[in-house]
């Protein structure tokens, strides 16, 4: 399938120019075309590194876990640190 988006991609003359996070103009004239034309759109193009991201994450949590478990008090910044993670870790779901 990757190889299928890249061609796709490449075959794009905009292509590079709608990557550009400046050029929200391209991005949305993309949009709207493809929903005209009913393109097809995969939402797991990004399957991967969805994965690994939450698998990171789970990493990184469990890693608190055993400095809380052994911990006999908690600092303010690693009180912060284990909301964020758990809310980064909540929110890729």
């Amino acid at each position: 399938m990757a190889a299928g988006i890249r061609s796709r991609v490449s075959l794009n003359p905009d292509a590079q120019q709608m990557a550009s996070p400046e050029n929200n103009t391209d991005l949305l004239r993309y949009i709207a075309r493809s929903l005209g034309e009913e393109e097809e759109f995969h939402f797991l193009r990004f399957e991967k590194l969805q994965r690994t991201n939450i698998v990171a994450q789970q990493i990184q949590l469990f890693e608190l876990r055993l400095k809380f478990e052994n911990a006999q008090s908690a600092s303010a910044d690693d009180l912060m640190d284990l909301k964020n993670s758990l809310k980064d870790y909540g929110a890729s779901y």
